[in-house]
């Protein structure tokens, strides 16, 4: 990836970024006079680290609203009050690497700086609302929000969504990262294959085009559905209550193992509690196998259909 001394503006993440790159991920706007970014991104070869860092290991340094992690010898990020990214690179960092981490790690740090909340998620639309499918990294989220898209269900958001509440509801803002599936789940919904995600041969993650209106829209967030492997061909949804929704909600937001080097607990315990009233949460159970993911598919869409039905 090339730097560029012109500075150029974008919108990504309902925010202003100025950045001296091609931000690909992001939607190219015009300067407005006096008016300035809420976010500057700058790719540069000076490796700089946090000076009064309260937390350090071999990938990963902390300070105060000063965050920096290191993804290889040749790339490291650092983000500073939620308003700074700094993209250290050499020239064995590819671009793809580069908008991987940027748009991923980079901007949720970002996002809690910035006291928001990005949520562990991939979304579809249902009726005018947002239905989030959330779980552990490898869960399914984005194969079955896919698989939902190809039956006709607008797709909102991959990987990452900031949750926000507003008066009687909770809303949630996609980011505009396009979605990602494994070649296999790819193939599996017969969907053309795009661009690979990264470099490494590990991750055989590949772009899938949504056609969706809804990828940049803010949406009401009405149900989550945590999802969960089946060690049986059985399929089962049971609704969430109590402190295991409270749990639910905590540990799939973004980043969520650097949350106590991020944001003091108290804050985020009090976010949580704003968003429970306005949510319903569920565990969606179900076999981890493509050859079954259209039974996954149809099993959740008749429980979304019965949801559009009554709401």
């Amino acid at each position: 990836m090339i730097c560029s001394e012109a500075i150029g503006l974008y919108r990504f993440g309902s925010m202003t970024v100025s950045a001296n790159f091609s931000f690909t991920h992001a939607t190219p706007i015009d300067p407005v006079a006096g008016a300035y970014p809420d976010v500057s991104i700058e790719l540069t070869r000076k490796d700089e680290t946090p000076k009064s860092p309260f937390y350090h290991d071999d990938h990963i340094i902390a300070g105060d609203q000063d965050f920096y992690f290191r993804v290889s010898d040749a790339l490291a990020f650092r983000i500073r009050n939620g308003a700074h990214i700094s993209i250290y690179c050499s020239g064995s960092a590819g671009e793809s690497d580069i908008m991987l981490y940027l748009v991923g790690s980079a901007w949720g740090v970002l996002c809690h700086q910035r006291g928001l909340l990005p949520f562990h998620c991939s979304a579809i639309g249902v009726g005018n609302n947002s239905i989030a499918l959330t779980g552990a990294s490898g869960a399914g989220k984005s194969t079955l929000a896919a698989g939902l898209m190809c039956r006709g269900y607008s797709h909102i958001c991959d990987d990452v969504g900031v949750l926000r509440p507003k008066a009687n509801t909770v809303c949630l803002h996609p980011l505009e990262k396009g979605l990602k599936l494994w070649a296999d789940a790819a193939n599996t919904l017969n969907l053309p294959r795009g661009r690979r995600a990264g470099t490494d041969p590990a991750f055989d993650k590949y772009f899938v085009d949504t056609n969706s209106r809804l990828a940049q829209s803010e949406l009401p967030l009405k149900e989550i559905f945590v999802l969960h492997e089946s060690q049986s061909r059985e399929f089962s949804v049971s609704v969430i209550r109590g402190t295991a929704k409270f749990d639910a909600l905590l540990s799939n937001i973004y980043r969520s193992e650097w949350l106590p080097l991020l944001r003091k607990p108290g804050d985020v315990f009090q976010d949580i509690q704003r968003l429970l009233p306005s949510l319903r949460i569920f565990r969606f159970t179900r076999p981890r196998d493509l050859g079954l993911l259209d039974d996954s598919i149809s099993f959740l869409e008749t429980h979304l259909d019965s949801y559009a039905e009554t709401a």
